[in-house]
């Protein structure tokens, strides 16, 4: 059988620095975003669902 591997979700901080990331390596501009208040309204999703 394969393993499985269980991972927390990403804390708040860690959601906002995803954000930051995917934004602005496809050129949108960030000046007008709230990363925080983003990771705040997806504190149930994951790293990939971000």
């Amino acid at each position: 059988m394969g393993e499985i591997f269980l991972f927390d979700l990403p804390d708040r901080q860690v959601r906002a620095d995803i954000f930051a990331i995917y934004l602005n390596k496809r050129g949108i501009d960030d000046d007008n975003l709230e990363f925080t208040l983003l990771a705040e309204k997806t504190r149930v999703f994951s790293g990939a669902e971000i």
